[in-house]
């Protein structure tokens, strides 16, 4: 089989649009494949918008450190690759196979067994990462959800800190139409005794937040409250702040574009220092610069042209609509 083979019985033989809800089809698929998630420290982060950003600048972070490390994100934009990559780089096509085959000898299996118990696209993909970041010996990493939390294939994971970067309206057919329950979804990623980091949100969203690590006693630590920024400058892919949080560090740089991303910037670097503190790892603060200044994350006000400005961007709710607008009238 074939690369582009592969990525056609993907896209053309694995369930995607009406799936049923719940974990029990991923479980089983990572019994079957001998729990590939396990013996790496991960970040998980979900949240309405922001979670990729924040993903790849945690992400970024970890390699810089000198830490082998994971990256699984969804949707892709350009090429499927971008989903499951190591220290910021795609892993080679026959990785993929490889890991692909793996997991499809198991898959077929359980496809036999009926309907109701076939991987999705989604779960097929989840696993195929986990079998990579396994065989390629990845020791850190941060996993974007795809889709709300509680269900999210990527709930399989044991956590070192559990991140939730915005709660709005999005998916409102799946996940509930009031913020307390898309808030109640996405809190579905929260572990017991585990930390928990929330960027910004609005007050009916973070009760919920707050609820949930309480009875989980989860230590949480919230935007403007825990961490915050101050002194922000805008210029076009090196921005400028202050973080506050459980370090301080001033004039960091930043290349993506947008107060929110400065936001998503601060929820991120947090999340890596309660990270770097549950799994005693020292902080380099010029690591932590290099990164920040340097991380891409296509599609994100990303400039394709400065003269005549022409930018593209995956705003596709209101809350990513009010954060484009902002980008286009700073």
């Amino acid at each position: 089989m074939t690369y582009l083979e592969m990525l056609s019985y993907l896209y053309n033989e694995r369930p995607s649009g009406k799936v049923t809800l719940g974990l029990e089809r991923i479980r089983e698929l990572l019994r079957r494949l001998e729990s590939p998630e396990r013996g790496m420290k991960l970040v998980h982060i979900a949240g309405t918008n922001g979670k990729g950003s924040t993903t790849k600048m945690i992400h970024t972070i970890q390699s810089e450190h000198g830490l082998r490390t994971a990256g699984f994100f969804s949707p892709h934009l350009s090429t499927f690759r971008e989903r499951i990559i190591v220290n910021g780089n795609f892993v080679g096509n026959e990785v993929l196979l490889e890991a692909f085959r793996i997991v499809n000898s198991e898959a077929l299996k359980m496809d036999a067994q009926g309907e109701n118990t076939k991987p999705s696209f989604f779960e097929f993909v989840t696993a195929m990462a986990f079998v990579v970041f396994h065989q390629m010996k990845t020791q850190a990493g941060a996993i974007e959800v795809g889709l709300g939390g509680r269900f999210d294939a990527t709930n399989t994971i044991s956590p070192v800190v559990s991140t939730i970067t915005t709660i709005d309206y999005d998916h409102m057919k799946i996940l509930g139409n009031t913020l307390e329950k898309i808030a109640f979804e996405k809190c579905g990623i929260v572990k017991p005794k585990t930390p928990v980091v929330c960027g910004e949100s609005k007050s009916e969203a973070l009760q919920i937040v707050r609820k949930t690590a309480q009875s989980n006693e989860s230590p949480l630590f919230c935007y403007g409250s825990e961490f915050f920024l101050d002194n922000v400058k805008l210029e076009l892919g090196n921005n400028e702040f202050d973080f506050f949080g459980l370090k301080e560090f001033r004039s960091l740089r930043l290349s993506l574009n947008g107060v929110h991303q400065i936001v998503n910037a601060s929820t991120a670097l947090q999340a890596f220092l309660v990270f770097a503190e549950e799994i005693g790892l020292e902080v380099d603060e010029n690591a932590i610069r290099r990164a920040l200044k340097n991380v891409v994350m296509p599609g994100r006000f990303e400039v394709i042209c400065e003269t005549p400005l022409v930018v593209i961007d995956g705003a596709h709710n209101k809350e990513g609509a009010v954060a484009l607008e902002k980008c286009i009238n700073t």
